[in-house]
């Protein structure tokens, strides 16, 4: 029955969005650029007062960390400015704004106001805190759709903190089972959620995630996907996630997220194509913790060309440096993987360099030009 729900919350929840009506705040916060951008909006000027707009971007304008956008929303959080955090949504989803790197605010926004203090290494009480503070949220604010798909996120995540990031046959029954109701306690509020008038890319997101943890078939999984970028082409991070599911270790064959990576390009077209062609790849190709195979079969020339264009558009982060400086190596790129491991100097990211000495060994291996590819790459294009 939970199924048929959420099948039938998918199609109810692809519909045109309604806005709400702005609240006038009187301390000057992240709410009120939001609401001053949406009151310049309606004046035809599609440029928040902040970040004006130089007419080459449509996507949102480009210039704060993620950092420094997850430290405005947290004293939102911290101030229980629930019509704040409202706007500041609105903003992100009507603008399409990015920070540098190309990662959707919105995106931000969720993980932000969706992780409990301590993050990684919460406790039970920790979430316990952040699930009542996004349940008051919810009840004060019952139209906000943005309340919801935060607080089911949130269950979703306390649900991988319980199962563990361990194989299955790895996981306690007890985790097995918290890890069931919490998903099937986001599936029932993102069910609840499809029914209000304001829509989210978000909301699709993490329903893909949901399918994805859940098992559900591969054909089930892909139409909803296809109705993800049917309401927001550009949100990446939905591509992103759906080709997960086609990895081998899920329910994907050999290649299928290769071909999954071209056809959303071909589909996309233009920059934005480039751009989710090179965030396909650092997935694919990611160096952390699984088996890359044996050929790599992603274009290297579009791959560059997708790293152009992220840098071009959106700039570069470090993550993103030392994802492409991975890749190059992968492909046996010694020119490219000299350049950008010189950029990154000593900052390595732990989360793309998880096995010990990579990241040293393959930066010498750029430095001196050796032709030492490990087997991965052994019969990579040149």
């Amino acid at each position: 029955m939970k199924s048929v729900v959420l099948v039938f919350a998918v199609f109810a929840f692809w519909s045109s969005p309604a806005w709400p009506q702005p609240k006038v705040e009187q301390e000057p916060s992240l709410g009120d650029v939001a609401r001053q951008y949406r009151g310049n909006k309606k004046a035809s000027n599609p440029c928040p007062p902040t970040k004006p707009c130089d007419g080459s971007n449509t996507l949102g304008q480009v210039g704060e960390s993620e950092g420094e956008y997850e430290g405005e929303i947290e004293t939102l959080v911290a101030r229980r400015d629930f019509a704040g955090l409202d706007d500041a949504a609105e903003n992100a989803r009507s603008s399409r704004a990015r920070v540098k790197g190309g990662v959707w605010k919105l995106y931000l926004l969720y993980d932000e106001v969706s992780s409990p203090s301590g993050k990684d290494n919460a406790k039970d009480s920790d979430w316990a805190e952040r699930l009542a503070l996004l349940k008051d949220w919810a009840s004060k604010r019952p139209a906000s759709v943005t309340a919801r798909v935060a607080l089911a996120e949130c269950y979703y995540k306390y649900g991988w903190a319980a199962r563990g990031h361990s194989y299955a046959d790895g996981v306690t029954d007890a985790g097995w089972k918290s890890f069931g109701v919490r998903l099937d306690q986001a599936s029932d509020i993102l069910a609840e959620a499809s029914k209000l008038p304001t829509k989210c890319p978000h909301w699709y997101y993490l329903m893909l995630m949901i399918a994805r943890s859940q098992g559900w078939p591969k054909a089930r999984a892909r139409d909803l996907f296809e109705s993800a970028i049917a309401f927001e082409p550009s949100y990446y991070h939905s591509y992103r996630e759906f080709a997960l599911n086609l990895f081998t270790k899920w329910s994907g064959e050999p290649g299928e997220a290769e071909a999954f990576a071209e056809a959303s390009a071909r589909r996309l077209g233009g920059r934005e194509g480039s751009f989710v062609y090179f965030e396909l790849a650092s997935l694919i190709y990611c160096p952390c913790g699984d088996e890359l195979s044996a050929r790599p079969l992603l274009s290297w020339p579009k791959i560059q060309e997708g790293f152009a264009v992220l840098e071009a558009d959106y700039g570069v982060t470090n993550l993103k440096l030392n994802r492409y400086a991975a890749m190059a190596y992968l492909y046996h790129d010694a020119g490219v993987a000299k350049d950008i491991f010189a950029r990154i100097g000593d900052n390595q990211d732990p989360t793309v360099w998880r096995a010990n000495g990579q990241f040293d060994y393959e930066r010498q291996w750029a430095a001196s030009q050796a032709p030492a590819p490990r087997k991965a790459a052994a019969n990579s294009p040149q």
